[in-house]
């Protein structure tokens, strides 16, 4: 985070390059007012070179040659430093280190969002165990027990059932039946 807000190093490079066009000799050189004019690009005084900051920090494994030249290498050409910086600056791989970049450090919304949804829909779900629907799940169990024994007992020859009712603390009366048959491989239920 501190690299971030300190932004990227930009010495006074000492880069010089001769050149002859139209049987003249000159010298390119690298202008300090560069840095103004490109937010991106940073200087290494140890490696001579210019280099693409947020594509440095944020660089994905396994980049191109071509891509390279901002990150590992350095550029020092200065005749097609405009041409160079313009093809990067609009390549996916600047504009997606570019996006981390800015978003470096920052809150995540989505992120924040999502827990805070998360969060409500634990709740949610939590209150999806209250009785109403512990009780249809035990309805639905009882329904098909209720279905096999059914089945059992009007396949059986000897069936005993027997009754047995009792009032609960609720003042409520409930009714226990018992009943007992012999199933299609002879054993007692």
């Amino acid at each position: 985070m501190a690299t971030k807000l300190l932004g990227p190093p930009r010495p006074n490079l000492n880069i010089k390059q001769a050149a002859v066009k139209g049987g003249k000799s000159y010298n390119r050189g690298f202008f300090r007012r560069w840095y103004d004019q490109t937010s991106w690009l940073l200087g290494c005084e140890t490696a001579g070179s210019l280099f693409c900051f947020p594509c440095l920090l944020f660089n994905p494994v396994g980049t191109t040659a071509a891509r390279s030249s901002w990150t590992t290498k350095g550029v020092t050409d200065m005749h097609h430093l405009a041409e160079k910086g313009k093809r990067h600056k609009a390549s996916k791989i600047h504009m997606d280190s570019c996006l981390k970049f800015s978003t470096f450090g920052r809150v995540n919304i989505a992120e924040e969002l999502d827990s805070s949804y998360r969060l409500a829909v634990r709740s949610h779900n939590e209150e999806g165990m209250s009785t109403t629907v512990q009780n249809e799940l035990l309805d639905s169990m009882l329904a098909v027990a209720r279905k096999r024994i059914t089945e059992d007992v009007i396949a059986t020859r000897f069936v005993a059932i027997q009754a047995d009712e009792t009032t609960d603390v609720s003042t409520q009366t409930q009714l226990v039946l018992v009943i007992r048959y012999i199933d299609a491989q002879h054993a007692v239920q």
